[in-house]
């Protein structure tokens, strides 16, 4: 059974593949904050799934690390290191890259402090009134509640939700990320656009400070959205930092190792 990622779905597939007896192969494997709560529940499905893979594919070399120092794994040759498939995804089906005063915004985390980061994007959006602020609304009620904080404010234009090749063409042509996402942490640099991460921490902590910046409140979100929007020479630094994520042939080294087992 081949599993990815840390969602409600992948933990239940895990845990029936290992009643059934079943091998488990887990994509994207290693990705740790080492807090249960942060991303809740993710957290917790990731290192549960860890305990009953056999295979580990670990999109980098500190996922990979985080599982030796976790020991979830048997002794031998059973971690892989292999980037992440949305990496190959994005490469293969995002428009061409352009560049256009947008700022694509994505809040969902079921935790996630709805209200201090709207404000904060308001502030934004008065300081900087000819760029838009594209803010994708997610279904669950984390999205709703976004998007009555953030109705009609001048500068900001709500996005219902979108297909994922939708999304890419919004990613492709936007100057910069903020998000509480996990996977746009991937995304974002493989068409290298510079990410504003809006949480307490990440579990993809490769990126941060390259071309990837930790914002744990509404006052570190602007700070580094002005040096963004304001500084060419540190938007460049960030846009053509290399991804750590992987090369975009992370499903061929993957099909190698199980065509192998």
């Amino acid at each position: 059974m081949i599993v990815q990622g840390d969602t409600a779905t992948a933990f239940a597939t895990a845990l029936t593949a290992f009643h059934q007896e079943v091998q488990v192969a887990h994509v994207e494997a290693g990705l740790r904050t080492f807090d249960k709560y942060e991303p809740w529940p993710e957290e917790v499905y990731r290192q549960f799934i860890s305990s009953v893979s056999d295979i580990h594919f670990a999109p980098t070399k500190h996922a990979a690390a985080n599982l030796e120092r976790s020991g979830f794994y048997d002794a031998g040759n059973t971690i892989y290191i292999t980037g992440n498939t949305v990496v190959d995804a994005v490469r293969e089906l995002a428009p061409e890259t352009t560049i256009t005063p947008n700022v694509l915004v994505t809040i969902h985390r079921r935790n996630a402090p709805v209200g201090m980061y709207s404000t904060g994007i308001i502030k934004l959006a008065r300081e900087f009134p000819h760029i838009s602020f594209r803010v994708v609304i997610h279904p669950n009620p984390t999205g709703q509640a976004l998007k009555e904080f953030l109705r009609d404010k001048p500068g900001i234009e709500l996005v219902e939700p979108l297909s994922y090749l939708d999304f890419l063409a919004e990613l492709a042509k936007c100057y910069m990320v903020m998000t509480d996402s996990g996977g746009l942490q991937e995304e974002a640099p493989t068409l290298h656009k510079p990410v504003i991460v809006l949480r307490q921490r990440t579990e993809r902590p490769e990126g941060v400070g390259q071309g990837a910046f930790l914002a744990r409140d509404a006052k570190e979100m602007i700070e580094v959205a002005r040096r963004l929007l304001t500084g060419p020479i540190f938007y460049i630094n960030a846009a053509t930092a290399k991804n750590p994520f992987g090369d975009g042939h992370a499903g061929e080294k993957i099909a190698a190792v199980l065509n192998r087992a």
